[in-house]
């Protein structure tokens, strides 16, 4: 099933192909999630536009204005083989033969704050480029405050299916055959049982009918489980009365003693005779019990005076500790807590000196560079070794942009640090995380990093020092 849409979306793709070939403004596919929005971009990506090519690019958080301009040249670079020539020239050599490039942006969401504005105001300088963003409802919202974009782009509402547009694309699934249900199953109560559990959400739609079981429940269906649940409750009912009256009855006492005269009949040979020895010896034992009291002789035992013996001190001896492996242990366990101890102190002691060589480093650095202060981080990255390494995350022309961007890795838990670069009276601001001793541990710190910082290069410092000049 290859990009299977709903009437209803058609008419959206039509009404998308059409905004983006005939107006100059920027276009937001608007929906709520799971209404089919990556689906009809992918499709419009398919379909393609006469005189145009179209570039579907999921957003991430790591994407910055010239890794999209990247994107794009690469994929020029890939279908008409440009030699990596520059976007500008490309722009312009499209709009000479009247074409487009349509930049299309699943879940622009990602995008980091002014991005999004950065991209319109670009398109507005070269015409030939055309974009259009996917967002929910709530995501406008809040890149409308943040960014004003609802006064520079038009906008396409991407709504859940009616009943009868439902219908038809339920059917449309399963005749595509990709579902657990077959066209015998199709009837009305399946059709409203979907449409009550989707609301006409199409994500909804497809999990409900790819589901592993059918997930409605027929009046039919209904009635046999009560008939079925009814007809186990009185069976499971008869018996225990049953089984109540029939455990209340007497048994007769004749009946009673041919039981027991059957069950002794039956016992083996045997145990026959233990039971009569154990009968002989209980008979015994109850006869000299009964008589002992009359056949116990009474004798009358004189009493001599009790001798007392005197009680002498005798001297306390002590006795030898003799060391046992409970005790080793203890000792063994002291001697080490005490050098663990040790260790730890002359730790804390390093650490306590390190710092202040770092310190009086910070100060012989801000005395070396007196105009460095407040500019950006360069003074960190002069209180580091030449031969240490770093990570440079991006590397951006908007300050601002590359601020949002630090703050939003200081949210995941990571401090950075940036530094400025000045060239024919332009700025550029590249983001560095970490100090590592060798490039083996900062290779092995990149495969720890969250998605949006695995695309970074890792540099010495040397290296990175020759990017500004210290005068």
């Amino acid at each position: 099933m290859k990009n299977l849409i709903s009437i209803e979306q058609k008419k959206k793709l039509d009404l998308l192909t059409h905004l983006v070939t005939n107006i100059q403004s920027s276009v937001v596919l608007q929906g709520p999630k799971g209404s089919g929005k990556s689906t009809l971009l992918k499709a419009a990506a398919d379909k393609g536009l006469d005189n145009s090519d179209i570039f579907l690019l999921n957003a991430e958080l790591s994407l910055s204005f010239e890794s999209i301009q990247y994107e794009l040249l690469q994929f020029l670079n890939d279908k008409y083989q440009l030699d990596s020539r520059a976007i500008t020239d490309v722009l312009l050599d499209y709009e000479k033969h009247e074409k487009k490039l349509v930049l299309i942006i699943d879940d622009a969401n990602l995008l980091l704050t002014g991005l999004i504005n950065a991209l319109i105001n670009y398109a507005k300088e070269y015409s030939a480029l055309k974009l259009v963003f996917s967002l929910t409802p709530e995501e406008v919202l809040a890149k409308s405050k943040a960014e004003g974009i609802e006064h520079s782009c038009h906008f396409v509402d991407l709504v859940g299916l009616s009943f009868a547009e439902s219908s038809v694309f339920i059917r449309q699934l399963i005749a595509a055959g990709n579902t657990k249900y077959t066209e015998r199953d199709i009837n009305d109560s399946l059709l409203q049982a979907m449409y009550k559990h989707s609301a006409g959400n199409l994500e909804k739609i497809s999990s409900l009918l790819k589901g592993e079981q059918k997930k409605y429940i027929t009046t039919a269906n209904i009635l046999i489980i009560l008939a079925v649940v009814i007809a186990i409750a009185s069976t499971v009912l008869s018996l225990f009365l049953w089984r109540d009256s029939s455990s209340n009855k007497v048994i007769p006492k004749p009946l009673l003693e041919s039981k027991k005269k059957l069950a002794v009949d039956i016992m083996p040979k045997k145990h026959k005779e233990k039971a009569n020895v154990e009968k002989v010896r209980a008979a015994k034992e109850f006869t000299v019990k009964s008589f002992s009291h009359e056949i116990s002789p009474v004798v009358n035992i004189p009493t001599k005076p009790v001798i007392e013996v005197p009680i002498v001190n005798s001297p306390k001896t002590e006795v030898p500790i003799v060391p046992t492996p409970e005790l080793s242990v203890a000792n063994n366990l002291e001697k080490q807590e005490e050098a663990a101890t040790s260790r730890v102190a002359k730790k804390q002691v390093a650490v306590k000196i390190r710092d202040k060589q770092v310190k009086k480093r910070d100060l012989q650095v801000s005395a070396e560079l007196p105009l460095a202060k407040d500019i950006d981080d360069r003074a960190w990255v002069l209180r580091q070794k030449k031969t240490a390494y770093s990570m440079q995350l991006m590397a951006l022309s908007s300050k601002k942009s590359l601020l949002d961007a630090q703050k939003a890795f200081k949210n995941l838990g990571y401090n950075t640090y940036y530094l400025q670069h000045s060239q024919n009276k332009k700025h550029k601001y590249t983001l560095y995380y970490g100090v590592f001793e060798s490039i083996e541990e900062a290779n092995n710190k990149v495969i720890e990093l969250p998605a949006a910082m695995k695309k970074a290069w890792v540099r010495r410092f040397s290296a990175i020092r020759q990017n500004f000049s210290i005068e």
